[in-house]
């Protein structure tokens, strides 16, 4: 089965990172390593999706950008809607073979 992701990101003046041991990264680090708006990350799964941050033109540049990779609970269900104040920056599918570590057991499964 093939895996996606989605990745939203919000925009806080509070450090988010902070308090797993990062720097954290604002909106104005983001854009400079990109040169501009769009971009490659790195995801959690080895794989760097383009990204554009354009919804967010207009923002503060020193608040920090809180990037999330999110994929459903189950494989093959759709994803939860956003809470907040995040906003998708793009959707993809990982390579084949992709294994992701789920938290919950499938309740589809007998």
């Amino acid at each position: 089965m093939t895996e996606r992701v989605r990745v939203a990101a919000e925009l806080s003046a509070f450090n988010y990172a902070a308090r797993f041991g990062y720097p954290g990264r604002t909106l104005g680090d983001y854009l400079a390593d990109f040169g501009g708006w769009d971009g490659y990350v790195e995801d959690p799964f080895g794989t760097r999706p383009w990204i554009s941050l354009r919804a967010f033109d207009g923002a503060d540049l020193s608040l920090f950008l809180k990037l999330m990779f999110i994929v459903p609970e189950v494989a093959g269900v759709d994803f939860r809607p956003l809470s907040g104040d995040a906003i998708i920056l793009a959707e993809y599918t990982l390579p084949a073979g992709t294994v992701i570590a789920r938290d919950h057991p499938d309740p589809y499964d007998d």
